[in-house]
């Protein structure tokens, strides 16, 4: 599955894995660009609470 904004991210993740490298620093480069956790979750699929977890890291 090809996403929008560049980053490709498997479709064969199991649920509750942990993310990869590349897709928790996607998610701290949304955050600095003060993209909302609820639309950066949408955005790369994941959980809201994967968000969150990225976050306290």
């Amino acid at each position: 599955m090809r996403r929008s904004f560049g980053t490709e991210i498997s479709g064969n993740r199991r649920p509750g894995g942990e993310l990869s490298p590349a897709a928790r620093a996607l998610v701290i480069s949304k955050l600095e660009d003060g993209l909302s956790q609820q639309k950066i979750a949408i955005d790369l699929g994941i959980s809201r609470g994967a968000v969150q977890d990225t976050i306290s890291r």
